[in-house]
């Protein structure tokens, strides 16, 4: 019989090995989870991904997956927020 699992990444916070005594359990994860990589990225990665997303909505276009067409107004008024999209407006995205 299959077990289900969690589909939530189990990494561990860097805060959290450097600021408590950790078991070796913790920090055994904390190592996998350096060298398998992770789902983050650091802030100059990021910009670099929405200055070269910014160049190509410059033009006028339409992504339309799977009915759902977005405009790259769309697209860019959710880049420029400073706060992620609450989960309500995210599902109708």
């Amino acid at each position: 019989m299959h077990c289900r699992t969690s589909k939530r990444l189990r990494l561990v916070p860097p805060p959290m090995i450097s600021d408590y005594q950790c078991p070796t359990a913790i920090l055994n994860r904390a190592r996998e989870s350096k060298m398998v990589g992770s789902n983050y990225y650091e802030l100059p990665v990021i910009w670099e991904k929405f200055a070269k997303l910014s160049i190509i909505l410059k033009k006028s276009c339409v992504i339309n997956v799977a009915g759902l067409c977005v405009t790259t107004k769309d697209i860019t008024d959710i880049a420029e927020r400073s706060r992620p999209l609450p989960a309500k407006e995210c599902y109708w995205l």
